[in-house]
């Protein structure tokens, strides 16, 4: 039997891509979009790809329907259309303009020019490509004074090559059953923050992340059955100190996978694993809860 699978059963590879991903993370949470493109793919590769390959993949095969531009020195928000001649000026009302011109099937792209965008980012229930500087996420940043400077509500998010500065409240937030990867970026913080990244009733996955800055509440949070999962090659970069790295909350869950190292200057004012109000957290290793310092439970569960 010949496994080599034409684009043009691109439902049948689909199945096969979010099978395996469910094998492997025991998680239901990928969807994507069908288009024809000209590309011969097999079983046995999909077999063989790891989970960032496997979702990566499925990003690939979802449709790009459209694609803008945004630009803080030289775009305009008045006379500007979102194309690569006539960007738009503020984020914002990048996202606003591109729901009302866009289908809500299939994904957006929008490419973010370098410079600093001192704004509240808000994104609803879009299928969306955000990305700034992959080779100097720096170049790229979002400030927000107040606030929550990025939030993700509905709808599947991959963002990558962003420095994010927060205010008091959470730098970023997945919420409303949002899909959020957040790849090669940076979150800087020098205040008590309530977290850098945060998921309420969504699944978050950090890549290649770094947190710098020398203040800060909870590096990550989860609650309302919402995951986030640093799944690969995220770094504390700076000396900071902290409340507490990690807090899983009202039924959240937290995934300590080893891919998140710390360097050895960071300060716990709090705990390292904060577990409260039935919330839980998984180490994705063979210690048991008792050896990982700093680790609590009230009310909650750590396995």
């Amino acid at each position: 039997m010949n496994n080599v699978i034409d684009v043009s059963n691109l439902q049948h590879l689909m199945s096969a891509i979010k099978s395996k991903l469910d094998r492997k993370s025991n998680l239901d949470h990928l969807h994507g979009n069908m288009v024809n493109i000209s590309r011969i793919i097999t079983l046995e590769d999909v077999e063989t790809m790891n989970i960032e390959e496997l979702e990566k993949t499925l990003l690939l095969f979802s449709t790009v329907i459209d694609e803008f531009y945004v630009d803080g020195a030289n775009g305009s928000d008045l006379s500007g259309d979102g194309s690569e001649g006539r960007p738009w000026k503020t984020i914002q009302h990048s996202i606003d303009s591109m729901k009302k011109l866009c289908s809500p099937i299939g994904r957006i792209s929008l490419y973010i020019a370098n410079g600093i965008y001192v704004e509240n980012v808000e994104i609803e229930s879009m299928n969306i490509n955000v990305i700034g500087n992959d080779v100097t996420p720096n170049a790229v940043t979002i400030k927000s004074l107040s606030g929550r400077t990025f939030q993700a509500l509905g709808g599947d998010l991959y963002i990558s090559g962003i420095r994010f500065e927060g205010s008091t409240l959470r730098t970023f937030l997945g919420a409303w059953n949002n899909h959020s990867r957040i790849a090669n970026c940076v979150f800087y913080s020098n205040v008590v923050n309530e977290y850098d990244v945060s998921s309420e009733s969504s699944f978050v996955r950090l890549y290649d992340v770094n947190f710098a800055g020398p203040l800060r509440g909870s590096i990550l949070g989860a609650s309302y059955h919402g995951v986030i999962w640093p799944w690969n090659n995220n770094k504390v970069i700076d000396p900071t100190t902290v409340t507490n790295l990690v807090h899983s909350y009202h039924m959240g869950n937290v995934i300590v996978s080893g891919a998140t190292s710390f360097t050895s200057s960071v300060t716990i004012t709090g705990r390292r694993y904060q577990v409260t109000q039935m919330g839980r957290l998984e180490t994705l290793s063979n210690l048991p809860a008792a050896t990982i310092a700093g680790t609590t439970a009230t009310g909650g569960t750590v396995i």
